[in-house]
């Protein structure tokens, strides 16, 4: 059930990119490497995803500085009233305040019907596509649990402010606009 796939660092992108291609699975789910979620995490979302017909479930995380299963602050990935059936208020709702991509499971298909990657060099690559792939989900289910946790340190990526940081959120900016003109 598990595939190890032993390759040279390349960066995050390129990783979680050969990964889709590779991916077996009826749902696909990207986890940070430094960030840990629950034991059943999996298993409450795929039992979510099927008792509701969803195509992308998400819940909420929590920030937590230390190593440990102890939750730290709480922090709400969605609404309650993103839920469902996805309509235009829904949709809109969601493109206004997606959360985050790493919270999230998506049907797999989803992915791989669409030809968007990770862009590759960038740091907040999840930024880019997020709503490229949320778009293409007909049913969003929602858990208000925080089961994944968001490691903050004092070498995160957000914590750390450079120019190239800077100029990566401003590219993820432009390919959020070139996938949503694109699709």
């Amino acid at each position: 059930r598990i595939t190890v796939i032993h390759k040279e660092n390349t960066g995050v992108s390129d990783s979680r990119n050969l990964a889709i291609s590779q991916a077996r699975g009826t749902y696909l789910q990207f986890l940070d490497s430094d960030d840990w979620i629950t034991p059943d995490m999996y298993e409450v979302m795929l039992a979510r995803a099927e008792g509701t017909g969803a195509d992308m479930v998400g819940c909420d995380y929590c920030l937590t500085h230390e190593h440990s299963m102890k939750v730290g602050q709480v922090v709400p990935n969605n609404k309650p009233s993103q839920a469902g059936v996805l309509d235009h208020e829904k949709y809109a709702s969601l493109i206004l305040d997606s959360g985050s991509l790493v919270v999230k499971i998506y049907r797999r298909e989803i992915i791989l019907g669409c030809d968007s990657r990770f862009p590759e060099g960038i740091f907040y690559e999840d930024n880019a596509l997020g709503n490229t792939w949320m778009l293409r989900a007909k049913n969003f289910a929602y858990i208000p649990k925080a089961m994944y946790y968001y490691y903050q340190h004092e070498e995160s990526t957000v914590h750390t402010i450079t120019r190239k940081r800077c100029e990566d959120r401003m590219e993820a900016g432009r390919i959020m606009i070139a996938e949503a003109k694109k699709y």
